[in-house]
């Protein structure tokens, strides 16, 4: 039998150090864009200079936009509690159905945990609305086909 707590403890994991890395990449960035753009003002003039800048501040915009949405999805990940028992399908529940696994969580994607497939996913999904506030035994449909939720952890 799987000890299905310890691998929706693994998926949450996965997912904050999913978020983690991407903050950091755009923190990164930001700071790459800047530099850029500082060494625009010592080495350049005229037109040439300005559209570098422009350039490097819209480089750096970019990136801001993707650290902002990487610590609202970090927020919302690390709001919720792996160890909490659920008895319906919401945010923080792993739901085993007869057609995957599915994190309900944040939008991560496929995870691969001792050869068996989960996905981490939104509550705001098509597939996640088709299930939520379900439970044990009960079915939703998505695009069609009926999805069995066979246990809610």
């Amino acid at each position: 039998m799987k000890d299905y707590s310890l691998i929706k403890n693994r998926i949450h994991q996965y997912c904050l150090d999913q978020i983690n890395d991407k903050i950091v990449l755009s923190e990164a960035g930001m700071r790459e864009a800047q530099e850029s753009a500082n060494n625009e003002t010592k080495s350049s003039a005229g037109d040439k200079y300005e559209t570098g800048r422009a350039m490097a501040q819209i480089e750096k915009d970019k990136y801001a936009a993707q650290l902002a949405e990487a610590k609202k999805l970090f927020k919302v990940i690390d709001n919720l509690d792996p160890k909490k028992k659920h008895d319906k399908v919401e945010p923080g529940a792993l739901v085993i159905t007869d057609s995957g696994n599915y994190y309900i969580s944040v939008s991560v994607g496929k995870i691969i945990i001792n050869g068996n497939q989960y996905f981490a996913i939104s509550p705001l999904t098509p597939l996640a609305k088709a299930i939520i506030d379900k439970e044990s035994g009960e079915t939703g449909i998505f695009r069609g086909k009926e999805i069995k939720i066979n246990k809610i952890i």
